[in-house]
């Protein structure tokens, strides 16, 4: 007959254990794979808005640029570089 410690099996108990060990394991395992993601990912928008700058600076406009980078024209145009001047407007006075 299996011990009983307060109405429940010492096997019970340690099969608790080793499943919360595995679940705690596996916890830290994917947590520590979407941080890694995120930095990549973080690391690949960087390069995108790169690209992007590079091709505006070349006479490209936010709609094409928007949709070939799979994001809305406002979301690029939030992360350009400030000092960049809108080519998709027109000059003040022409």
């Amino acid at each position: 007959m299996a011990k009983m410690i307060g109405g429940v099996t010492k096997r019970s108990i340690m099969a608790a254990a080793k499943k919360r060990a595995r679940l705690e394991a596996d916890l830290d395992e994917v947590s520590a794979a979407l941080r890694a993601l995120e930095v990549e990912r973080a690391a690949l928008v960087v390069r995108r808005d790169g690209v992007v700058d590079e091709l505006r600076a070349l006479g490209d406009d936010w709609s094409t640029l928007a949709r070939r980078a799979g994001v809305s024209r406002q979301a690029l145009m939030k992360r350009a570089p400030a000092a960049a001047p809108d080519l998709d407007e027109p000059l003040p006075g022409l």
